[in-house]
C-alpha cells in the first residue's frame, strides 16, 4: 500500500462531524460559489465526502448529491439524486461496496426499503431501484429504532441502533433473505454523559468526541 493510499484510507476513520469542522475552516478560495444549501445527510468514501443539498428550503426541491474532496478541496455537484426518489423526508446516504449509494426507508416500518447507487459519477448514472424485502420472521428483529450505516465485506447491510436502548448490530444478507445480530458489550442503562444518541462507524474510529 502506497503512503498516498494509506493516507486517503486514514479520512474514511474521521467522524462526519469533524468532517465537517474541516469543511468549515477551509479557506474561502477552496469553496467555490454555490447556490446549494447542504442537507443533513453525508458519508465518507475514499477521501470524499458525499452530502445532500436543494437549490432552496422548500420540501418540493430535487436534491442534488454534493462531492467534497477533502485533499483537492474541489467542490461540485455529483449528481441529482435518481429518479423515482418521491420522498426526501426518509433517506439517508451509504457506502455501498465503495460506492454512494441512497437508502429510502419511507416504508422500513412495513419491512421493506428501496436502494439506488452511484454506478457511474462522471455520467450520473444510478442504478435501477432496487426494492429490498424483508420477510415476517426477518423483520421481527428489525425496529424503526435502527439506522443503515452501509455494508459489511461481505455485502450485508447492517443496521446499527440509534439509542441506548439496546448494543445490537444487524447484518442482513437481503439476496438469501438471512440477518444475524452481534450483541457489544456494554451497559444500557449507564449514560454517557446523558448522551443517549449512539454514534457508530463501520470502522475503528479515533475521535476527541470520545475523550
Amino acid at each position: 500500500m502506497t503512503e498516498m493510499e494509506k493516507n486517503l484510507q486514514s479520512l474514511n476513520l474521521i467522524p462526519i462531524d469533524m468532517l465537517f469542522e474541516i469543511f468549515l475552516n477551509l479557506p474561502a478560495k477552496s469553496l467555490a460559489s454555490s447556490p446549494l444549501y447542504p442537507g443533513t445527510i453525508s458519508v465518507c468514501i475514499d477521501g470524499v465526502l458525499y452530502y445532500s443539498a436543494t437549490s432552496s428550503f422548500t420540501t418540493d426541491e430535487p436534491l442534488f448529491l454534493v462531492r467534497f474532496g477533502l485533499r483537492s478541496e474541489s467542490l461540485e455537484v455529483a449528481s441529482k439524486f435518481p429518479e423515482g426518489l418521491e420522498s426526501s423526508n426518509r433517506i439517508t446516504l451509504i457506502n455501498y461496496h465503495g460506492k454512494v449509494a441512497v437508502a429510502d426507508v419511507s416504508e422500513y416500518r412495513y419491512g421493506d426499503f428501496k436502494l439506488w447507487v452511484l454506478e457511474d459519477a462522471k455520467k450520473q448514472q444510478w442504478s435501477k431501484e432496487q426494492r429490498i424485502s424483508i420477510h415476517t420472521g426477518v423483520t421481527g428483529k428489525l425496529h424503526e429504532g435502527l439506522e443503515i450505516l452501509g455494508t459489511s465485506n461481505m455485502g450485508e447491510i447492517i443496521f446499527a441502533p440509534n439509542y441506548f436502548k439496546e448494543l445490537v448490530l444487524y447484518f442482513l444478507d437481503h439476496k438469501n433473505n438471512k440477518i444475524r445480530s452481534v450483541e457489544l458489550e456494554g451497559n444500557t442503562k449507564y449514560k454517557f454523559r446523558d448522551f443517549y444518541k449512539v454514534f457508530t462507524f463501520l470502522h475503528y474510529v479515533e475521535s476527541v468526541m470520545l475523550i
